[in-house]
């Protein structure tokens, strides 16, 4: 998707922050953004963003996410453990 975000960039800005972005209000005019992101507690490892600049090609990422993790549920009168 391209945009040039004039009209709605800094709510977009403040919304990929709490995804995980580190700073996407540093994003250029027509730069591009990949962005891996987690909005549960903590930032895990696999979180990762990259920015590119206007003409240099789309943000590209490549990452493992796990997907061997944790959480417990509470349930009527029951409790699970997911892995």
């Amino acid at each position: 998707m391209q945009d040039e975000a004039g009209t709605y960039g800094v709510e977009a800005a403040l919304e990929l922050e709490a995804l995980g972005a580190r700073s996407p209000g540093e994003l250029e005019y027509r730069g591009s953004l990949a962005l891996a992101g987690y909005t549960g507690p903590g930032r895990p490892s696999w979180v990762h963003d990259v920015m590119t600049s206007r003409g240099k090609g789309p943000s590209v990422i490549n990452i493992e996410i796990p997907l061997e993790f944790q959480y417990n549920i509470t349930g009527k009168n029951r409790e699970y453990c997911v892995m």
